[in-house]
């Protein structure tokens, strides 16, 4: 009923630049430019005059802007009136939310699209981030919560639960504020020559077990094996001043730890998952935010 496109039009719009939309959206400028030329060529108008200043509308875009505000608006009426008709009861969707499984990116992409599935409830809970909280969280999968969001190991794929990859994110560096590398902006492998690198023990994920054979190529690093990641494993690492295998999901993960990029090619899987036996509302939910995350990616 909407083009999703001119949501992120509009925001271009009011915010005079790509730089600050993409902070509003939590998506990256190129991506936000890509999403406007593509606009631009379906609609075959000129909707922006880029300056040196930044961005200006054009007369274009300028009718475009307040016609297109008109239209969400009374997209938004059509959609609260045809719920108002509808014998569909409510979809209530609960999001297992942690500091290892933050649920973010998943409501900012639901924000994009909630007014045109109002018969769908949100419902965010919080469970403890240590080893048997998690344990505790995933074996309700299906009853107390729906969904997490966050990366997932391919080894439980299928028993303990199943997953819907978004992307692949890289593997970096998770280092203490006080390490010596902090000041890096990538990593070579070389750099972590004489190192303790804290990482998933052998035969949990495929992807970590490839980035394991990596590095005991090289006879300098030092592999310290855990179960399971759990805040305490980031205490860990600073604690012992050593370095840690983690991903971009994980930045604001503890407040003394900076990620860094690490010169390799070695990645895991990042997605929404949820039970072996979802209903056929919870697919046709992530059949939505999947569809919406093409147009929409947050991590590039």
């Amino acid at each position: 009923m909407y083009n999703h496109l001119l949501d992120t039009f509009i925001i271009v719009a009011k915010c005079g630049s790509f730089q600050k939309a993409s902070e509003k959206l939590f998506i990256s400028s190129t991506s936000i430019m890509k999403q406007m030329n593509k606009l631009e060529h379906d609609l075959q108008v000129r909707l922006f005059k880029r300056t040196s200043k930044g961005i200006e509308l054009t007369m274009q875009g300028e009718y475009i802007y307040k016609e297109s505000q008109k239209i969400m608006h009374l997209s938004n009426t059509i959609l609260k009136e045809a719920k108002k008709l509808s014998n569909e009861t409510t979809i209530k969707i609960k999001i297992g939310s942690s500091e290892l499984f933050p649920s973010k990116l998943l409501s900012n992409i639901w924000n994009i699209v909630q007014s045109e599935w109002p018969n769908f409830d949100l419902e965010f809970i919080s469970f403890e981030d240590s080893r048997q909280g998690q344990h505790n969280a995933f074996s309700q999968l299906g009853d107390k919560f729906t969904l997490f969001v966050g990366t997932y190991l391919s080894t439980f794929l299928g028993t303990r639960y199943n997953a819907m990859e978004l992307v692949k994110l890289p593997l970096c560096i998770g280092v203490p504020i006080h390490h010596k590398l902090q000041n890096k902006k990538v990593l070579a492998i070389s750099d972590l020559y004489n190192q303790e690198i804290i990482m998933l023990k052998n035969g949990v994920s495929q992807y970590l077990d490839d980035a394991r054979i990596e590095l005991q190529k090289h006879k300098e690093i030092t592999i310290i094996d855990v179960d399971e990641y759990d805040i305490n494993t980031f205490n860990l690492c600073i604690k012992r001043n050593c370095v840690i295998i983690t991903s971009p999901n994980w930045i604001d993960i503890h407040p003394m730890i900076k990620t860094i990029k690490l010169n390799w090619d070695y990645k895991v899987p990042f997605g929404i998952i949820y039970s072996t036996k979802p209903s056929k509302e919870t697919l046709r939910f992530l059949k939505i935010i999947f569809e919406v995350y093409q147009t929409h990616p947050c991590f590039e």
